[in-house]
């Protein structure tokens, strides 16, 4: 009898070492699982940071997006002689390129962030079950550790229902770190991967901003100047109509005085023909004076008519 009670109290102590080592073995997993739940909790809240920082660059695109379409718009509003694809026009389309393609990449980002969290969020739950499992199952062995008097339960020894190897409870557990691992690192990447893509964004943004600063002012300048040289231009010609016009006046003024001593010398030499003939009807000094003088006025005539036909061409085309 006494070798039986001393062979039951060595397979109790035998029981009750291998029970304190699997205790041991459950808190060692637990203690795993609650730093994989840690790291995913961590992760998940840096994760939608980065999330709702993508959000908000996205909101942030709504301004000079605004600002981009009205600069298109009032240009369309140019005359028609100012409707040129000029530098400037090729900025703001460019900027809208840059704008979409940045609004299309930062949308990208934020709906894969949202996956992920979803994805992680998961297999943060699962680890948190498992360690809840390994919680409850670590307090049962403790309470059968320090078990000292039970009571007969003959059916204990049936293995209860989907009981699995001890293989299979700790692949199923190191599955369960694996995947939250596997999920904090996509995270991780993820992070990355956004942050990457913002400042690219951003500085792209930022750089086509500048271009089209830099177009504006160099359109400004030339229209500026093309205005000056305009407005010279506009003051050149109204001399010109001015100086044209008082041509033509002072033109008719001399026209008007030559025919005058013409008229004059005309009426001389119509007079003189009804002198007595053949004797006083004579080719003397004074015909040939008069004849001189119709000659002369009739050609100065002729010049003021071209000179003033040419003023009044002169005058048609600064009017044109």
């Amino acid at each position: 009898m006494r070798e039986c009670a001393c062979a039951s109290d060595n397979r109790q102590k035998q029981s009750t070492r291998l029970l304190k080592e699997r205790a041991q073995l459950v808190r060692s997993v637990q203690s795993d699982l609650a730093k994989v739940s840690w790291v995913c909790r961590e992760e998940e809240e840096q994760l939608e940071g980065q999330r709702q920082r993508a959000l908000r660059s996205l909101a942030a695109l709504t301004r000079p997006t605004l600002v981009n379409a009205e600069c298109l718009e009032r240009r369309r509003n140019r005359l028609e002689r100012d409707l040129v694809a000029d530098d400037l026009h090729h900025q703001l389309n460019q900027e809208t390129e840059a704008i979409e393609e940045a609004r299309r990449c930062i949308s990208e980002a934020a709906s894969e962030a949202a996956t992920r969290l979803a994805g992680l969020r998961k297999a943060r739950e699962q680890v948190e079950r498992d360690w809840a499992a390994k919680q409850r199952a670590a307090t049962l062995e403790t309470q059968c550790i320090g078990l000292k008097i039970g009571r007969l339960c003959p059916a204990a020894t049936h293995p209860p229902f989907q009981q699995v190897e001890v293989e299979s409870w700790s692949s199923a557990s190191d599955q369960t770190i694996g995947e939250a691992e596997s999920q904090v690192a996509a995270s991780t990447e993820l992070r990355s991967r956004i942050d990457e893509a913002l400042t690219a964004a951003a500085r792209r943004l930022r750089t086509q901003a500048d271009a089209v600063d830099d177009a504006l002012e160099r359109r400004v300048a030339q229209v500026e100047h093309s205005r000056v040289a305009l407005e010279n231009q506009i003051d050149q010609v109204v001399r010109g109509v001015v100086e044209m016009e008082r041509l033509q006046t002072d033109l008719r003024r001399a026209g008007f005085n030559n025919g005058l001593p013409l008229r004059v010398a005309q009426q001389r030499l119509q007079t003189r023909k009804a002198r007595p003939q053949p004797a006083e009807n004579c080719t003397d000094l004074p015909q040939s004076g008069l004849l001189a003088e119709v000659a002369g006025s009739e050609g100065a005539a002729q010049q003021l008519e071209a000179a003033e036909a040419a003023a009044e061409a002169r005058l048609a085309e600064l009017l044109r």
